[in-house]
């Protein structure tokens, strides 16, 4: 019987263990998705509102959108709330180049949700 004790207190430690490895794994993860979560919301958003684009930066903008579907499945669902909002501000009041790449990129979001 101790035997057997010992066994399950072994694989329960173990299993305790293994745990602990995944959650490490995945906070370092969560930090990598984050920063190009962060990364590509600025793309989209955009940080300048009144200026023009250029056609060099239209073009990364639009790559942006592109990357932004796989990354909206591993966003939380506040993070895409707060993101689709920010885009439906752009949409509204921003000129047509960044109301054209916000509207694309909110397009995304919502078919990816």
């Amino acid at each position: 019987m101790r035997k057997i004790l010992q066994v399950i207190e072994l694989r329960v430690s173990n299993q305790a263990e293994s745990k602990e490895s995944q959650n490490h794994i995945f906070k370092a993860h969560e930090g990598k998705y984050q920063t190009e979560i962060n990364a590509l919301e600025n793309l989209v958003v955009g940080t300048t509102e009144g200026n023009e684009l250029t056609p060099a930066a239209l073009d990364v903008s639009g790559l942006a959108v592109k990357c932004l579907a796989p990354l909206v499945r591993k966003m939380n669902e506040p993070r895409v709330v707060e993101m689709s909002s920010q885009l439906c501000d752009k949409i509204l009041n921003v000129k047509d180049q960044h109301r054209d790449t916000a509207s694309i990129a909110l397009k995304t979001v919502v078919a990816e949700c």
